[in-house]
């Protein structure tokens, strides 16, 4: 078995702030109305630092490369692992 292999990372978030993605400090945690989401991505695996991440449309930004990432760790390895990091 080889190790999996993903080109982007991923982060869903309900901060209406996009600079306040990586902050621990609930202070500045302000929600999206209506429950809205916002979609970020960046193109390294496994990225930790904040100004990697760009925002992107939930279809052709976020949901294409995922299933791609998925399709391509998934058809080379058997099942996959996913990671979900959600903020709120």
């Amino acid at each position: 078995m080889t190790t999996p292999t993903f080109k982007n990372s991923y982060l869903v978030t309900n901060r209406a702030d996009p600079t306040t993605i990586f902050t621990d400090s609930k202070t500045y945690v302000v929600p999206l109305p209506s429950g809205g989401m916002s979609y970020y991505t960046s193109n390294a695996p496994y990225d930790q630092d904040a100004g990697d991440y760009a925002s992107v449309p939930f279809e052709t930004g976020f949901l294409t490369p995922l299933q791609a990432d998925l399709q391509s760790t998934a058809g080379a390895n058997g099942p996959a692992s996913l990671a979900v990091y959600m903020l709120s």
